[in-house]
């Protein structure tokens, strides 16, 4: 019988409600089911369960994205050199600035020292 990674098996519980996926590590096992959306741990070892793991459907149906993680100041400029945005973001004095493709202008020192790069996808 095939076997499903955990977030196969969310996926397919979210797509078809009526499945359920048991696992068994030889240590411990349980079910996961889909009860009115949400996909719940029904089965802990044996023992019908009402409350152990729950992923809300509120929770399942965000939309997610990559979180962006800083670069340097050099890899950001070279980024945009190809033809991407940046960003830099000073925390302490709560600002931001997007800067387009090819950006040609002043940067100012504060912000190539002290800010967080990114380059926007």
């Amino acid at each position: 019988m095939r076997t499903y990674k955990t977030w196969e098996a969310i996926k397919e519980l979210t797509e078809n409600p009526k499945l359920k996926f048991k696992y068994d590590t030889g240590a411990e096992y349980g079910v996961i089911a889909n009860i009115n959306g949400d996909i719940k741990l029904i089965e802990c070892a044996g023992q019908k369960i009402s409350k152990c793991l729950c992923l809300y459907s509120g929770f399942l149906n965000v939309r997610w994205e990559p979180v962006r993680e800083p670069v340097d100041f050099m890899t950001a400029i070279k980024a945009n050199q190809k033809g991407k945005v940046i960003r830099y973001v000073l925390e302490d004095i709560d600002t931001q600035r997007h800067f387009p493709p090819y950006y040609n202008g002043n940067i100012y020192s504060t912000a190539i020292l002290n800010g967080k790069w990114y380059i926007e996808e």
